[in-house]
């Protein structure tokens, strides 16, 4: 949600510091002080659930995160290279916008590994703002291909609604709205130091704006549009688009396999593409559903907690579980790439290709330093 503040400690107006993570790091010199007030109230919580879901909690994210950076900038040079579909420059933004979500998600989660430094209260706003406009750009890239393919597969079309350079102006229109809706994050918060009695040192904050409290009803309706855009919007369409997807592919697969028992030349050729053209559809499908499951356990919480009084933001409990299904959050993309391997034959082939001029630009590489030697 975009008033997500568990990563950093946030300070209230009279400057009383309440931590909203439980830090399990040994080398972290603010572990003691993340004890506060997060954890009042939970005494009846179980003391080994906790510690090892922080000590599974503290290897997850370095796993996920190394993870999702390295194959999504390996999908976005494959996929820079097969730019020849409007599905191709869609699941190319895709790719970037989950790049830079990761690249965020360590920004935000740096404090509990290399310890807490003042810089962090000054990023925090920027990194978080970050954060929400590629979360908004990679959830409506997904809802605007998964509604072009569900358009082309329904009405029998050969080929997709938009073309590559229609597919990229709306790619890029994505980007600037889901930047624009993401901006007034920005104000939410403010910086203030605040004098450590233990280390008799000044240490910087990251607290809620005061102009959140004056303009509330702004704060409301902002609050309302990132929950319209984000939950009740998506959710749906996702789900109608992805039962309408399931569908198609099903049925594509059954007139291929009739096609073959007719002509066997001419059904191994559209055999061929139909299988193609199944597989992006099966990709969509899958990515809409991955999406709807591993985000939804996260947003749908922080929204009760919000709304309701039925969930105690301050007990461990919650933030425990927060930050598991935070965990989830992430792995949404950390999997695209397996599902693009998985589901597309364009781009495993194009990725043998990229393997394999690596590959011999290693032996050539290698070739050359040992005629230079043998030369010498």
């Amino acid at each position: 949600m975009a008033f997500d503040s568990r990563y950093l400690p946030i300070v209230d107006n009279n400057h009383n510091a309440s931590y909203v993570l439980d830090c399990p790091s040994k080398d972290n010199v603010h572990c003691d002080d993340v004890t506060t007030q997060a954890t009042i109230g939970s005494h009846s919580t179980d003391v080994n659930w906790e510690n090892t879901t922080k000590e599974v909690l503290l290897y997850a994210y370095p796993v996920i995160f190394l993870t999702a950076i390295i194959l999504n900038f390996v999908g976005i040079v494959v996929l820079g290279k097969q730019v020849r579909f409007s599905s191709d420059v869609y699941l190319l933004g895709f790719c970037i916008a989950s790049l830079f979500l990761a690249i965020c998600g360590v920004m935000l989660h740096l404090p509990t590994y290399v310890g807490y430094y003042n810089l962090y209260a000054y990023m925090y706003g920027y990194v978080m703002t970050l954060r929400t406009w590629f979360w908004f750009t990679l959830l409506w890239l997904l809802i605007v291909m998964t509604l072009e393919r569900s358009l082309t597969v329904t009405q029998k079309r050969h080929k997709s609604l938009c073309s590559v350079t229609k597919a990229s102006v709306v790619t890029i229109m994505v980007y600037i709205v889901c930047m624009v809706s993401a901006l007034p994050q920005f104000w939410e918060y403010d910086v203030i130091e605040v004098h450590d009695v233990r280390s008799n040192s000044t240490i910087a904050h990251a607290q809620h704006s005061g102009a959140i409290h004056t303009w509330m009803e702004c704060k409301i309706v902002y609050f309302w549009y990132v929950t319209t855009i984000t939950i009740f919007l998506p959710y749906p369409i996702l789900a109608i688009m992805t039962i309408l997807l399931i569908r198609e592919a099903v049925k594509a697969s059954k007139e291929g396999a009739t096609r073959i028992s007719f002509d066997n030349v001419t059904g191994q050729i559209l055999h061929h593409k139909n299988r193609e053209d199944s597989g992006i559809t099966k990709l969509f499908a899958i990515m809409a559903i991955l999406y709807l499951v591993l985000t939804g356990p996260s947003v749908f919480l922080e929204l009760i907690a919000t709304i309701t009084r039925i969930v105690n933001g301050r007990s461990t409990f919650y933030i425990l579980l927060k930050e598991v299904f935070g965990v989830l959050f992430y792995s949404n993309v950390s999997l695209s790439f397996f599902l693009y391997v998985g589901c597309s034959s364009r781009f495993r082939s194009n990725l043998r290709n990229l393997c394999r001029c690596c590959k011999h630009d290693e032996s050539s590489l290698h070739s050359h330093v040992l005629l230079k030697q043998s030369s010498v």
